[in-house]
This record gives C-alpha cells, sequence and structure tokens, in this order.
C-alpha cells in the first residue's frame, strides 16, 4: 500500500531531489518520493492525535453513509507513518498548514535572554501586585485609579482659563443724617414710644419697611451707617425729644465737647443770676429752652456695648461735674459774707 500524496516538507531533512517547483508536492501523486526521517508533528497534529473528540468528528460516522460521504470522510484523515513503522502521525488533509513551504523554525533560547527575564521588564506594580492577596490587590488597584483621576482632574483646572479679578472691596462711607431721615426717625421714634408693646411695633415696622433703605436704623448693623443706630437708641430713650444738632453732634466722630455742654450750664447759670438783678431777657430764655433736648441727648443710652454710646456716658459724667460745680459756686456767692 502506497502513502499518500506529501502535503508539505515536515522532515528536517536534505531537499528532495524532485525537479518539480516547489508547490508541486501539494498536488504531487502516490508515486513522488518521500523522505525517510522521523516526522515532527505540528501544534495542530498535536491536538488532533491527542483529542479524541476533534478526531471522532472528523471520521465517518457510524451509521451507514453514502458513498459519497464515505469517501469525504475517508480522505480527510492521514496517518503517516515513519520508515521504521514505530511511529505514525495523524494529520487533516485540508489543515492549511499544508500549504506552507516549510516549517519556521524556533530559535532556541540563549543565556543572554534567561539573564534578562526578571521584575525589570515588566511594569512597576507588577511585583507589588505578585505578593499581595485578591483583597489587597483590588484595594490597590482603587487607590491607583483614584489617584490617577485626581491627577487627571488637577491637569485640566490648571488648563482652564483664570477667572477674572474680584472687583476691589468698595470701602463704606458713613452717609450724612438729612433732615428728612431724621424727622423719619423722630416720628418713628415717637409712634413706638406711644405703643403699649414697643418691640412688637419695631419688628413690625422692620418687618414690613426692611427692605427700605430709609429704616436701616432699625436694624442692629444699620448697614452704611453705623452711627444711626446710636442716634436711635437715643431717639428712643427721649421718645422724640432730641434735636436735629444733637443727632449731628452724635453722628460726629468727635462727638459733642464738653467745653460746649460746660459753657452752656455757664450761660444758663449767668442767666439765671442776672434774673435777680433784672428783668429776664430773651436770648437766656433761648439758651435754656434749647439745653434740655442737649441734656437728653447726653444720657447714657440703654446698650453701653457701642463706642459712641460710651462716649455719651463719658459726657453725661462730665456734665454732672460740670453741674456739681455750678452748685457750689452758686451756694458759695449767695452766702452772707462774714463780719
Amino acid at each position: 500500500m502506497s502513502r499518500p500524496p506529501s502535503k508539505r516538507r515536515r522532515f528536517h531533512t536534505q531537499p528532495s531531489t524532485d525537479d518539480t517547483s516547489s508547490t508541486a508536492h501539494i498536488f504531487a501523486p502516490a508515486s513522488t518520493s518521500h523522505s525517510t526521517s522521523i516526522p515532527h508533528p505540528t501544534s495542530y497534529e498535536i491536538t488532533l492525535n491527542h483529542n479524541s473528540e476533534l478526531k471522532r468528528s472528523l471520521l465517518p460516522p457510524s451509521f451507514s453513509p453514502s458513498p459519497k460521504e464515505s469517501e469525504e470522510y475517508g480522505t480527510r484523515l492521514v496517518t503517516w507513518t515513519s520508515e521504521c513503522g514505530t511511529q505514525s502521525i495523524t494529520t487533516d488533509r485540508y489543515d492549511a498548514v499544508h500549504l506552507l513551504s516549510h516549517i519556521p523554525t524556533k530559535p532556541c533560547p540563549t543565556d543572554d535572554d534567561a539573564d534578562a527575564a526578571g521584575w525589570s521588564g515588566l511594569d512597576s506594580d507588577t511585583e507589588d501586585l505578585f505578593y499581595m492577596t485578591s483583597l489587597e490587590a483590588a484595594t490597590f488597584a482603587h487607590q491607583k485609579a483614584k489617584t490617577t483621576l485626581d491627577a487627571q482632574r488637577s491637569v485640566r483646572l490648571a488648563t482652564l482659563p483664570s477667572p477674572s479679578p474680584p472687583p476691589p472691596p468698595s470701602t463704606k462711607v458713613a452717609a450724612v443724617l438729612s433732615k428728612a431721615q431724621f424727622d423719619l426717625m423722630q416720628r418713628t421714634a415717637r409712634a413706638v414710644a406711644s405703643s403699649s408693646n414697643a418691640s412688637l411695633l419695631e419688628l413690625k415696622i422692620l418687618a414690613n419697611h426692611g427692605a427700605d433703605a430709609r429704616f436701616a436704623f432699625l436694624r442692629n448693623d444699620a448697614g452704611m451707617q453705623p452711627k444711626w443706630s446710636a442716634v436711635w437708641e437715643a431717639l428712643k430713650t427721649s421718645k422724640g425729644e432730641m434735636g436735629y444738632d444733637a443727632a449731628l453732634n452724635m453722628c460726629d466722630d468727635r462727638g459733642v465737647k464738653p467745653s460746649s455742654s460746660a459753657g452752656g450750664a455757664l450761660v444758663a447759670y449767668d442767666d439765671s443770676d442776672s434774673d435777680s438783678q433784672s428783668d429776664p431777657q430773651p436770648e437766656p430764655k433761648a439758651a435754656s429752652t434749647e439745653s434740655p433736648p442737649t441734656t437728653a441727648a447726653t444720657q447714657p443710652p440703654t446698650t453701653p456695648d457701642d463706642a459712641s454710646l460710651k462716649k455719651k456716658q463719658k459726657q453725661a459724667e462730665r456734665l454732672a461735674r460740670a453741674k456739681q460745680w455750678l452748685l457750689t459756686r452758686a451756694s458759695h456767692s449767695t452766702s452772707p459774707p462774714t463780719p
């Protein structure tokens, strides 16, 4: 029985003495000369010879097939046997590897390749992951991904255009207390003083007119007019009986000068002293009528936390000392002279 036709040169020997072309062995007849070396199977042939299911699928079925199927299945598998008859290989006739003229040889590993093998050719984290458990490796991968995302986010934020610089803070300038504003504060103070529940009425006014800048004195901060709160407290204390000039003096940083208060008291004393000698004049009366609002304005307010309220307390103390001095002087002047 002759061997099937040769499909490729799978023997590591000298080339055949055929004069045909390099592809003639694919369609060569059965009388073509063959090599006498030991056949070396390829990877597909090794799988075919050791995988019984694959080999059984290529054999003709057990039932009686048609003559055409028997011929097809009979010529599908080809058995190659060595010259000594001790080794045989079953191969697939329709395997594409038979189209190759020769089998590419794999180079033998050298000592240099063995020395180059190690952790240096791998990723920097591969060695660490090799000694970790599955839970530790998952945690490590999660932290690494989180760090990568944070770094990418930082890069994106750095590439964004810088926002426009904020506008310079506007310097708050205290507005001058106008006459119309003072009249509004005075009317409000009188309405609050005449109410049975002053705190509730003040809260209602603030709730209804809080958005109006004219009623900013009802708030604690007073917005752009920090001195208006002190004027408002003084108006509530005096029940609206405070003059506009006294309010302007409170809004002034210098406050009411002690000398002017003492001078007013001295003028009142001189006028009262002159009343005993001559008829009263209209000018001293005007001075005496203007002095009570000044005295009411200099009364200490109920909330001494503010610096302006402390100033008013000091002014009231100075005025009290001036009055005490005037009373002492008056007592000495009215006493009869000693003989």
